[in-house]
C-alpha cells in the first residue's frame, strides 16, 4: 500500500475509477474481467487508504456504492428497503475489529460476544421476491442500492421458487435471495452453448446473471437455476420473529428454499473452526461459495446498529484468500481520465485465472511501478480482483534483479511520458498529489471522459449515448462541449445518414436526451459537471444546500467573497479541497456551467423530513454515558439533521456529556442551544 499522501490521492483515484468501470462490466454485462479474490484485495486496500487518510475520501467513493444502476432493458423498480452489499474481512484480526466495532457502538464489553450467524456466501445474482397474500407479486435483482430491474417473468420460471407460499405466511413478505447455478448444471449450460457454437460463461455467476437478466423469459426457463433464500426485506405487521436463525426457519415453514449448512455461533473460535471447516469442504460443494457471511442474530441489536455508506454495521463477509497467477508483461500504455490524470495500465499475455481471461491490470501511478521496479517483458504476479481491473503484486524479474545488481542484458526502466498522449501538452504534478496529470482540460480524451460522465447512469442517464456514439458524435463535429449534447436535434438529419443510425433508434436518442433535459435535479446536475472530489453524495448535499440552481448560480459567480468560499467549507462533507475544485472549474468553464444551465430545465433540491430535528445541525461533544457517539449520529440522522463537524453560528443544538471541552464555551459564547444526552433522546423520542 502507498505510505504517503502524495500517493494516496492519486491510488484512491486509480481505484475509484476502475472499481466504477468493472463494476459495470460485472452487474450489467455479466463480465468478470478479474476474479473476486484481487476484487475484493483493490476494495481493501481503498477502504484502508481512506481510514488512513480520511481527507482524501471521494465522496462518491467507490467504498460506498452497492451495485450499479439498473439496465436500460429493464423497467426499474424502486426498492423498499435499500438492498445492501457487505463489507469484507480476510483476517482473525479484521474480523475481531468488526466485533469491536459493534460492541463500542452499543458500548458493551469486550468479554460480550454477541451470537453470530454463519452462512456461506455462494456466488450468484442477488434477487428481492415480494409475496403478496402469499402469491408471488414482484421480483428486482438488487441494481444500484436504491433502485432495481423488474425480473418478475424471469423469477417465475426458476422452479425452487413458490409461486404460492405455504403455512402461516403473512400478508406481506419480501424476501432476499442468491440466484445461482450449481457445477453440473453450470457444466451442462456450457457445454451445450458450446455444441450449439456460441460464447460460453466464463463462470457460474455470470451465467447465473445472464441467465435471470433475459429479456425472453423462455431462455431463462431453459436452464436450471436455483435459489436460497437468506433473509427479509419489507413485510407486514403479522409476520413476527426475533432473530435471524427464526427468519430462516420461518421461510423454510413458507415453502421457501433455504441453505441448512449454516451455524448459529458463540464464540471466536467456534466461527473460526466453522470457516475452516467449509473452507475444507469448498471443492466438494455443489456450488460455488467465494466466503462466509457473518450476520448478529439479536434483530433488536441489528436495528440499533444501523447501517453506514454501503454496508450494515451487523454483518460482515469472511472471504477466502486470492488466487494468484505467474504471467507476462507485455507492455505499459496510458490512459487519460475525466480529470486529467494519466494512468499506467499493464498489457498482460493472456492468463486464465477460474475461467476469467486476464489481459490488463492497473498499475496506479508512476511511483508504483518505480517501487515494484516493473518493467515491460517483466514475468509478473497477478491476483484476481473480483469486477476491477486485476492488481499485479510483485514483479518476480524485479526480484531476481535486486540479488543479481551486475547481470547483463538489464531492461531498461519504463519511463513515464513527459507529454500528455492525447493532445501533447506537458504533463504537471500537482503538490500534494501523486498523480501526473494533462492541465489542458480542453484535451481530447478528458472531453470524451467528460461526455461519457455526463451520460452516465449516475449522472443523467442518457439512453443510446455510449462512448462509440460520443466517438462519432465528435468526429462529425456535432459535439465540441457537454451543451452541445442538448442540441443534437439540431443534426438530426445528418445523424440519420450516419451508418448504423435508424430513424426509430434516434428518436428514441433524442427523446431520452429531450427527457433528461426537462427533468434534470440540482444535484445531477452538480454531480453531472465532473469536478473533482465532488462525488454523488457531496453533490446532493451541496444541491440542499443551494436549493435552487439560481443560487448556486449566483454563489459560484462569486466565489471570490468570503462568505461563499464559507457557505461551502460549512456544509458538511465538504473541505477546503471541494472548494478549490469549484474555484478550479469555475476558473476555466464558467461559460460551459452557464451555457448547460441555460439548455437545461434545473428542479429545485428541498428536503422534506419531520423528525424531531428536521433540518436542524448538530454536534455532539464529550463522552456520552448511555449512547456510542456513533449511534447517536446515526439517530439524529433519521430525525432529520444535520452532523457537522465544528461550531459556528449556524449551528443549532450542541449536544453535551461529560468533559465536553471547549465546544461547550464557545456554543455558549453563540448561544448555541445545548442539549444533555438526556435531553437529546427525550426530543428524539
Amino acid at each position: 500500500m502507498v505510505d504517503d499522501a502524495d500517493n494516496a490521492k492519486k491510488r484512491i483515484d486509480e481505484l475509484s475509477k476502475l472499481i466504477q468501470h468493472y463494476d459495470d462490466a460485472y452487474y450489467n454485462d455479466n463480465q468478470s474481467e478479474i476474479d473476486d479474490a484481487s476484487y475484493d484485495a483493490l476494495r481493501q486496500e481503498l477502504q484502508a487508504l481512506e481510514q488512513k487518510y480520511p481527507a482524501l475520501k471521494q465522496a462518491d467513493s467507490a467504498s460506498d456504492k452497492v451495485g450499479v444502476s439498473p439496465h436500460k432493458a429493464f423497467s426499474k423498480v424502486t426498492h423498499l428497503r435499500p438492498m445492501l452489499s457487505l463489507d469484507n474481512a480476510f483476517t482473525e484480526g479484521e474480523l475481531a475489529e468488526f466485533m469491536r466495532k459493534m460492541q463500542d457502538f452499543l458500548k458493551l464489553s469486550r468479554d460480550e460476544f454477541m451470537p453470530l450467524l454463519a452462512e456461506l456466501k455462494i456466488d450468484g445474482l442477488s434477487a428481492a421476491i415480494h409475496y403478496k397474500n402469499g402469491k408471488l407479486d414482484y421480483a428486482l435483482t438488487r441494481g444500484d442500492g436504491e433502485t432495481g430491474e423488474d425480473i418478475t417473468a424471469n423469477i417465475k420460471t426458476i422452479k425452487v421458487i413458490p409461486h404460492q407460499l405455504s403455512g402461516n405466511a403473512p400478508k406481506y413478505l419480501e424476501i432476499r435471495g442468491e440466484i445461482f447455478f450449481e457445477k453440473q448444471d453450470f457444466a451442462k449450460l456450457n457445454q451445450s452453448l458450446a455444441d450449439d457454437g456460441k460464447k460460453q460463461f466464463s463462470t457460474a455467476r455470470n451465467a447465473a446473471s445472464g441467465s435471470l437478466r433475459q429479456l425472453d423469459a423462455s431462455i431463462t426457463a431453459s436452464r436450471v437455476l436455483k435459489c436460497f433464500a437468506y433473509t427479509i426485506g419489507e413485510v407486514s405487521d403479522d409476520f413476527s420473529t426475533k432473530d435471524g436463525e427464526d427468519i430462516l426457519q420461518k421461510l423454510q415453514s413458507f415453502g421457501l428454499p433455504v441453505n441448512p449448512y449454516r451455524k448459529l455461533c458463540d464464540s471466536m473460535p467456534t466461527l473460526l473452526a466453522f470457516y475452516d471447516e467449509v473452507a475444507a469442504k469448498r471443492d466438494s460443494l455443489p456450488y460455488e461459495i467465494d466466503g462466509m457471511v457473518y450476520k448478529l442474530n439479536d434483530l433488536a441489536l441489528r436495528e440499533r446498529l444501523g447501517v453506514v455508506a454501503r454496508y450494515p454495521r451487523w454483518a460482515i463477509a469472511h472471504k477466502f484468500p486470492a488466487i494468484k497467477k505467474i504471467t507476462t508483461l507485455n507492455a505499459i500504455t496510458i490512459q487519460v481520465g475525466r480529470t486529467g490524470s494519466l494512468t499506467p495500465v499493464a498489457e498482460l499475455e493472456p492468463v486464465f485465472i477460474n475461467g476469467v481471461k486476464i489481459q490488463r491490470a492497473s498499475l496506479h501511478n508512476d511511483d508504483e511501478i518505480k517501487r515494484k521496479d516493473i518493467r515491460v517483458g517483466d514475468r509478473v504476479e497477478i491476483q484476481r480482483a473480483g469486477d476491477v481491473i486485476p492488481q499485479i503484486t510483485r514483479s518476480i524479474d524485479a526480484e531476481n534483479r535486486a540479488q543479481n545488481p551486475n547481470e547483463k542484458n538489464m531492461r531498461a526502466e519504463f519511463m513515464f511520458p513527459q507529454n500528455c498522449p492525447e493532445c501533447g501538452t506537458k504533463t504537471v504534478r500537482v503538490q500534494d498529489e501523486a498523480a501526473i496529470r494533462c492541465p489542458n482540460w480542453q484535451c481530447p480524451a478528458q472531453q470524451l471522459e467528460a461526455m461519457k460522465h455526463l451520460v452516465s447512469r449516475e449522472a443523467f442517464n442518457i439512453d443510446g449515448l455510449g462512448e462509440q456514439q460520443l466517438k462519432l458524435f465528435i468526429e462529425q463535429g456535432f459535439l465540441t462541449s457537454l451543451a452541445d449534447i442538448f442540441r443534437l436535434y439540431q443534426h438530426r438529419d445528418k445523424i440519420l445518414s450516419l451508418e448504423g443510425f435508424q430513424e426509430k433508434s434516434v428518436n428514441n436518442l433524442m427523446q431520452s436526451i429531450d427527457t433528461t433535459k426537462n427533468n434534470v435535479s440540482l444535484d445531477k446536475f452538480i454531480y453531472a459537471l465532473g469536478i473533482r472530489h465532488i462525488g454523488t453524495i457531496t453533490a446532493k448535499d451541496l444541491g440542499f444546500a443551494y436549493s435552487t440552481i439560481e443560487n448556486l448560480q449566483h454563489a459560484w459567480h462569486n466565489l471570490d467573497e468570503d462568505a461563499h468560499q464559507q457557505f461551502i467549507i460549512n456544509i458538511e462533507g465538504c473541505s477546503y479541497k471541494v472548494l478549490e475544485a469549484i474555484q478550479d472549474f469555475m476558473g476555466k468553464q464558467a461559460s460551459l456551467f452557464d451555457d448547460l444551465c441555460a439548455v437545461l430545465n434545473i428542479k429545485p433540491l428541498i428536503r422534506t423530513n419531520d423528525g424531531a430535528f428536521a433540518g436542524k445541525k448538530i454536534l455532539f461533544t464529550g463522552t456520552l454515558e448511555k449512547l456510542s457517539r456513533s449511534e447517536a449520529k446515526v439517530i439524529a440522522e433519521k430525525a432529520g439533521a444535520s452532523i457537522v463537524s465544528g461550531v459556528s453560528a449556524k449551528l443549532d443544538y450542541l449536544v453535551v456529556g461529560a468533559n465536553p471541552g471547549s465546544k461547550l464555551t464557545k456554543a455558549q459564547a453563540l448561544n448555541i442551544t445545548i442539549l444533555s444526552e438526556q435531553e437529546f433522546i427525550d426530543a428524539i423520542n
